[in-house]
């Protein structure tokens, strides 16, 4: 039981500072984007045309957004293990818990690495109209 309590505390730290690691990602990815629309600006008053930059920007916004949304809910979920006290199952209760956790980190992740990707997919746009 004892045993059950501190892997039911280990796990709402785990979700605790995985949702903070990737909201701080996820802020990065804003602020990157934010310097890319700042450069597509100054490329745009020159006359060339920025349009690729502007739709590769405007799916990363959204990606980011999508997965700051499922950062926000997976932190708003509750962390505890539902234990019933009761020994024969408690084994089973903590290995589901810790599963169903497992398994909602990863779903987000992935959501987080979406966000990522498209932010790049923004980056290398600016930079083969600035090679030109």
């Amino acid at each position: 039981k004892a045993i059950a309590e501190k892997i039911n505390t280990r796990r709402c730290e785990i979700l605790k500072n995985r949702t903070a690691a990737m909201t701080r990602h996820l802020q990065t990815m804003t602020n990157i984007l934010i310097r890319v629309q700042e450069k597509a600006a100054a490329l745009k008053v020159k006359g060339v045309d920025v349009s690729s930059v502007e739709t590769a920007v405007a799916s990363a916004q959204a990606a980011i957004s999508s997965a700051q949304s499922a950062v926000d809910a997976l932190s708003a979920v509750d962390c505890n293990l539902n234990i019933t006290g009761q020994d024969a199952t408690l084994r089973s209760e903590v290995t589901a818990g810790l599963s169903d956790l497992r398994i909602k980190i990863k779903s987000v992740h992935d959501q987080v690495a979406a966000a990522r990707k498209a932010t790049h997919a923004a980056i290398q746009s600016l930079a083969r109209l600035s090679s030109d």
